[in-house]
């Protein structure tokens, strides 16, 4: 079960690498705030697709 929960992760992982990439590039034209914001987006999404695919979730701990 584990395998296919992997292989979902991954492949969703790339295939919005690609989306992401794509879109990268069409995107070089506009101001850097907008573009990191954009790409920025493809880690968000990885974090929330490893959660939703593998289950694993995250905690920040630590002094502000």
């Amino acid at each position: 079960m584990m395998f296919f929960r992997s292989l979902a992760f991954t492949i969703g992982s790339l295939i919005a690498l690609v989306i992401v990439s794509f879109i990268g590039m069409l995107l070089i034209v506009l101001p850097f705030k907008m573009r990191y914001y954009w790409i920025t987006r493809w880690a968000w999404f990885n974090l929330h697709w490893l959660r939703i695919t593998c289950g694993i979730d995250y905690v920040i701990e630590g002094q502000e």
